[in-house]
């Protein structure tokens, strides 16, 4: 027997999937920048001294950080993968980042849209087993194909 409250839930989750299809293409992930505006709201929530687009003097140029957590000492990168950004230019920005940023963890979060990167369990144990001035390291890399 199917109560009035159930008839009732069973037309809001279909309202609620049916509203989602619609608004799915506004979701698409096509660069950094778009990652960066999904993930900071949801870093945000956690730490409430989370901050965007931090720059600071590595000595001979300016680097930019995606998201600081100042109470944390941690710094949060986003990288996307493309056709022009290659598991190549991945890790040498990777490597550039972990010698230029000055906090003691840095987290790594790649979407790996394009499929570049061709073995990822390895591509992070490369970075998080690399010792460079007692940083902590982490590497999270989400496919196209785990999404």
């Amino acid at each position: 027997m199917i109560t009035a409250g159930a008839c009732i839930k069973r037309k809001f989750i279909y309202k609620c999937s049916d509203s989602l299809k619609r608004n799915l293409p506004c979701l698409k992930i096509e660069n950094e920048y778009d990652l960066q505006r999904f993930m900071y709201p949801v870093i945000r929530s956690v730490f409430a001294d989370a901050r965007v687009e931090e720059s600071q003097d590595s000595g001979h140029h300016m680097v930019r950080k995606d998201i600081v957590i100042d109470s944390q000492d941690t710094v949060i990168e986003l990288k996307c993968s493309s056709e022009t950004v290659t598991e190549r230019r991945l890790s040498e920005e990777i490597a550039a980042d972990m010698i230029h940023y000055k906090n003691r963890h840095i987290l790594f979060y790649i979407y790996d849209k394009a499929s570049v990167i061709k073995n990822a369990v390895d591509f992070q144990k490369t970075y998080e087993n690399k010792c460079v001035e007692d940083k902590h390291i982490i590497v999270r890399i989400w496919q196209s194909n785990d999404i």
